[in-house]
């Protein structure tokens, strides 16, 4: 499976040190991290992450104590991740399952239905 997707990142805040995302380079089990220093508010960025990779940005901030960051994963229009605050930062950022994992290949046939 090596479907590419478009999805977009954003990351809002102040104080932001960094940010850390997968950008489609490298494999879905080891996928190569790219690095934004000292990004400017608000940091939006397309990827193209490739099959089964998980979708994942992670902003940084050396003092954590602010904590006035936000960040989401958006794929066809539709936020499917978001966190913000120290919760977020400490989870690691906004990760998300790939959208094309789980899905299985060609067109969808109905299920079934028990009767």
């Amino acid at each position: 499976m090596d479907e590419a997707v478009d999805e977009a990142y954003e990351v809002t805040g102040k104080d932001i040190d960094e940010i850390q995302f997968h950008g489609g380079r490298g494999d879905a089990m080891e996928p190569e991290i790219e690095t934004v220093e000292s990004p400017g508010p608000p940091w939006r960025k397309t990827v193209t992450p490739r099959g089964i990779m998980p979708s994942a940005v992670m902003p940084f901030i050396v003092d954590g104590s602010t904590a006035d960051v936000r960040c989401s994963i958006t794929y066809k229009g539709k936020v499917i991740k978001e966190g913000e605050g120290r919760h977020m930062i400490a989870a690691g950022g906004c990760v998300a399952v790939s959208p094309v994992a789980g899905r299985p290949p060609g067109p969808r046939r109905p299920r079934a239905r028990d009767g």
